[in-house]
């Protein structure tokens, strides 16, 4: 007995390495045959289509390896640079609060970097 929607799932969803691959080579074949006009060209076109899609698969399986590990991705490092450097040129907020504890009464401000001035 078939189960067809275990079929389908795994002709569809299961199969995806297999789609990609034959998307990869027929893609190559079609951008070889738009941009070039010799035998030559054609190759060179189609090798240099199907190594930019090897190195976006071993790029996206890093990328998912680093996701199963929690390791921080270049991504999120570059975006945590990123709001970092945005805060060094943001203006400083400034506050002050009062702390009283028994006899003793301190006054601070503080700004956004952290630092504070007592009196």
């Amino acid at each position: 007995m078939i189960k067809w929607a275990r079929l389908g799932q795994v002709i569809t969803k299961d199969a995806w390495p297999v789609w990609l691959l034959l998307g990869g080579l027929v893609g190559a074949w079609d951008v070889a045959f738009m941009a070039a006009s010799s035998p030559e060209e054609h190759i060179l076109y189609a090798g240099t289509s199907l190594q930019l899609l090897g190195l976006g698969t071993v790029a996206n399986g890093i990328l998912e390896l680093c996701k199963k590990f929690e390791v921080v991705t270049l991504k999120d490092s570059i975006h945590r640079w990123w709001e970092r450097l945005k805060a060094v040129f943001e203006q400083p907020v400034e506050g002050s609060g009062v702390l009283q504890a028994a006899d003793a009464v301190s006054t601070s401000t503080m700004d956004a970097a952290g630092l504070a001035q007592h009196r």
